[in-house]
């Protein structure tokens, strides 16, 4: 015999596992946030404690990826990193975060400086 309740438990226990991992709230600069200058760095902010493995930026319409170092080693809920210089153009930060529970989570963050 089939468990009617079984289906409806799945469904509502699926939003809570998305929310267990750890996901950036607020980054600066704002996703499709347009800048009149260059930032000097670059913050994330996480749901919980996480650990960055790996932040690069890429200028669009360019081949070549910049590696932003150092990440920190230690997990925190909010991270701050120094941003090279960089000319007007539009640019996506990537990053990989991994929360307490082990999941990696990609990110990307668009923004454009403006001329």
């Amino acid at each position: 015999m089939k468990d009617p309740i079984a289906p409806f438990t799945i469904a509502l226990l699926l939003p809570l596992l998305a929310i267990a991992h750890a996901m950036a709230t607020a980054t600066t600069p704002a996703n499709g946030e347009t800048l009149k200058k260059a930032p000097t760095e670059f913050t994330l902010t996480f749901n919980e404690p996480a650990t960055l493995s790996r932040v690069t930026l890429q200028k669009t319409g360019e081949m070549d990826t910049q590696e932003i170092s150092p990440v920190p080693s230690v997990a925190a809920e909010r991270v701050t990193l120094p941003a090279p210089k960089l000319a007007p153009g539009e640019y996506t930060l990537l990053y990989r975060a991994t929360g307490p529970d082990g999941h990696v989570m990609p990110g990307t963050v668009k923004f454009t400086i403006a001329p």
